[in-house]
């Protein structure tokens, strides 16, 4: 499944609805793609559920995967030293 209609900020005001996608999509595919070509700015509470996630995933033997991240993103999660468990 691939969640490609991400608003350009993903931020604690919608983090909320970020959370609901990603859990129902791992809870019914075995693959979930988070397609970041829109994405300009992420907040660390859209960080984190996205790290959650992850872990969630890799519980069930599923698999989430970022695509088409942009430079800067990479960088900023690069800084933070999480830049590989998202990829």
């Amino acid at each position: 499944m691939k969640l490609d209609n991400l608003p350009q900020e993903l931020n604690v005001k919608n983090v909320k609805e970020l959370h609901e996608a990603l859990k129902e999509a791992i809870s019914s595919e075995p693959k979930v793609i988070l397609d970041f070509s829109n994405i300009r700015r992420l907040d660390l509470s859209a960080v984190q559920v996205i790290m959650a996630a992850g872990k969630e995933a890799a519980a069930k033997s599923k698999v989430l995967k970022i695509k088409s991240i942009s430079d800067n993103l990479l960088k900023q999660l690069n800084i933070c030293g999480i830049e590989k468990k998202l990829r």
